[in-house]
């Protein structure tokens, strides 16, 4: 019996795929669930006309989603050095 190891990923689940050697026939076990992203996150500041936020994206499936929304600076809470 040959065995093939699939790793689970935050996409797919794991699993063994067993082989005979003699005939050929094979069959699946060992089933894994799917692991969970794994996010790495970006921060995008605010701007006085523009949300800040943070961006997350997984390092595997590179799957992204903005979250932590902050609000646009006012303009007067903005310090102008002339």
């Amino acid at each position: 019996m040959r065995k093939k190891i699939t790793t689970s990923t935050c996409t797919g689940i794991g699993y063994t795929t067993f082989t005979c050697k003699d005939c050929g026939i094979s069959y699946i076990g060992n089933e894994q669930a799917k692991t969970a992203h794994d996010y790495e996150t970006t921060v995008t500041a605010p701007t006085c006309t523009e949300l800040g936020y943070t961006t997350y994206t997984c390092k595997n499936c590179g799957e992204t989603y903005r979250a932590d929304e902050v609000s646009a600076k006012r303009t007067q809470d903005v310090r102008l050095d002339y």
